[in-house]
């Protein structure tokens, strides 16, 4: 039986430092994260060396750092999740205040109806 094992490695396409759950075989090139781009880029010089052109410029969109299992490696957390975290909590007071004023308002309704029914009664 054939195990995957940690393997360290630095993805050259975004010259993270990437652990990854891996197969016995060669160190990989590119992290699980950035191999598609990397692989897309790689097509598109090609063809603009078959074609004779320019080849299109290297920009990189993703990181290793961000694959899933770099963060349950390294136990990072993204900055942008404190402040989604705290948007989460003021959504959920603003709910509670609109929950309150709505019953609220259906409190002085009743009590309108209670009112109008009492007069009704001549009470």
């Amino acid at each position: 039986m054939i195990r995957q094992r940690p393997v360290t490695f630095r993805c050259q396409w975004c010259g993270q430092l990437v652990t990854e759950l891996r197969y016995p075989s060669p160190t990989p090139v590119y992290g699980l994260a950035c191999k598609t781009e990397a692989l897309r880029y790689a097509e598109a010089a090609k063809k603009a060396r078959q074609r004779r052109t320019e080849p299109p410029e290297q920009r990189s969109s993703t990181t290793c750092w961000d694959s899933p299992s770099n963060l349950l490696t390294h136990g990072y957390i993204d900055p942008k999740a404190q402040e989604i975290a705290r948007a989460a909590v003021v959504a959920r007071e603003e709910q509670g205040r609109i929950a309150t004023a709505l019953e609220a308002r259906n409190l002085a309704r009743i009590d309108e109806d209670v009112r109008k029914f009492l007069e009704e009664c001549g009470l």
